[in-house]
């Protein structure tokens, strides 16, 4: 767990540096992957939606968005999310399982007492 903490902190003192443009996505989408892996579900989704303000078509800011909501239990969201990475990226690898994962969870939520 340090790992991804030490992951984080560097990524984050990097920041100043690297966003002089404010175009710029690549740090926050590492940073959101970082605190995916970290458990840091909340993070990881403001740090993927921070990126996708920089950079509406950032292929892992739109994964990382919806794996983060999926793994939040928001899978409404997360079945939306990933259903706007195939509109960018139809070939895009793993998205149809996530999709899947976000509907499966709800046909199962749907049927507890």
């Amino acid at each position: 767990m340090d790992i991804y903490l030490d992951g984080s902190l560097l990524l984050t003192r990097a920041l100043p540096w690297y966003l002089q443009d404010d175009t710029h996505a690549e740090l926050y989408v590492r940073r959101a992957a970082v605190a995916l892996k970290a458990g840091e579900h909340e993070v990881a989704l403001a740090d993927a939606r921070e990126a996708l303000q920089r950079d509406q078509r950032h292929f892992g800011a739109r994964v990382i968005e919806g794996t983060a909501l999926r793994e939040l239990r928001r899978y409404d969201e997360a079945i939306a999310a990933n259903e706007s990475v195939l509109a960018v990226h139809p070939w895009a690898p793993g998205v149809v399982v996530n999709i899947w994962k976000g509907e499966r969870a709800k046909r199962i939520l749907a049927n507890q007492p």
